[in-house]
C-alpha cells in the first residue's frame, strides 16, 4: 500500500509509510466513524486531480490479490460518488481495472 500511497499520492516513502499506518490505526481504533469523517474532509479540500488520484488509488489497492470482489468495487464506487467523480472517469477506472472485475475478467486457461 505505500508503493502506491507514494506513485499515486507523489508523497515521500517515509510520508507514505505514516500515512498508511496512521489509516490501519485510525480504523481499528474509529472503524467506519472515522472513515466518513476523513473522506468528508478531503472531498472538502481535494481538487478533483487528487480525488481521481485517490480513485485510481482504490481501485490499484483493490487489485493487488489480482481479483476486484463486488463488495470492493461497491465501496469503490460509493467513495467515488462522495467525491463526485464523474461517470466518463469512473468508467475509465474501471475499463482499466477490467481484468480484475467480476463478470469482466477472464478466467485462467
Amino acid at each position: 500500500m505505500e508503493a502506491l500511497v507514494v506513485e499515486q499520492g507523489e508523497l515521500t516513502a517515509e510520508l507514505a509509510v505514516v500515512v498508511v499506518g496512521l489509516a490501519k490505526a485510525s480504523n481499528l481504533m474509529f472503524g467506519g466513524t472515522a472513515d466518513f469523517l476523513v473522506a468528508q474532509e478531503f472531498a472538502e479540500a481535494a481538487t478533483y486531480e487528487q480525488k481521481l488520484a485517490l480513485a485510481r488509488c482504490l481501485f490499484r489497492v483493490a487489485s493487488t490479490d489480482a481479483a476486484i470482489s463486488i463488495a470492493e468495487e461497491s465501496e469503490i464506487h460509493r467513495i467515488a460518488s462522495h467525491l463526485k467523480i464523474l461517470p466518463h472517469d469512473l468508467m475509465a477506472l474501471r475499463v482499466s481495472h477490467a481484468r480484475f472485475l467480476p463478470g469482466l475478467s477472464k478466467p485462467p486457461r
